[in-house]
């Protein structure tokens, strides 16, 4: 029987395990729509179909701020009979997916083009700083330059920074947007 799964090229956000699958090509989508290795991977029964559901994949990576999401579709064949009442189990979750959920398309998806930067002004000290790491004990390694600073897609995180960076007496921190 033949059957399509979907491979994962590229992806800026990956986990240490996918960063291993992916260098090694093994990097696919699974039926939850999660990155996993390719022995789990969603195996759908038509290329549409495959399309289809690496369309919505990519479009909720983009959602994701996944701005480097890359994927394509490949064939694999088999006649075991695992592995095709497991293509027809997965066929008909992800039909059900893409129907109840109407993923858009990635051409549908806006992505977030900016970011935020943390700027933090020291007592006595008139030179511009940037924050590269906040440590988890509260030590900060800090940059002169904005564009070795530590960039924020997500505004809570900027406002927890914040709020830890301006706890201490003689350093106030502010968030400034950068425009991707």
């Amino acid at each position: 029987m033949e059957a399509f799964y979907i491979s994962v090229i590229h992806s800026d956000k990956l986990n240490f395990h996918n960063y291993e699958y992916c260098e090694n090509g093994e990097l696919s989508i699974g039926v939850s729509g999660r990155l996993i290795h390719r022995e789990k991977s969603a195996r759908l029964q038509t290329r549409e179909l495959a399309e289809q559901y690496k369309n919505a994949i990519h479009a909720k990576r983009l959602k994701a701020g996944d701005l480097g999401f890359e994927a394509k579709v490949e064939r694999v064949l088999s006649d075991c009979s695992r592995f095709i009442s497991g293509v027809k189990s997965d066929s008909e979750l992800i039909r059900h997916k893409l129907e109840k959920w109407k993923y858009p398309t990635p051409e549908a998806v806006e992505t977030l083009h900016s970011s935020w930067i943390i700027r933090i002004q020291i007592e006595d000290n008139d030179q511009e700083h940037y924050l590269r790491k906040l440590g988890t004990k509260g030590t900060l390694d800090l940059a002169n330059h904005q564009a070795l600073a530590k960039q924020y897609k997500k505004h809570h995180f900027v406002q927890k920074a914040l709020l830890k960076i301006n706890s201490h007496p003689k350093l106030r921190a502010f968030a400034v947007e950068v425009k991707n």
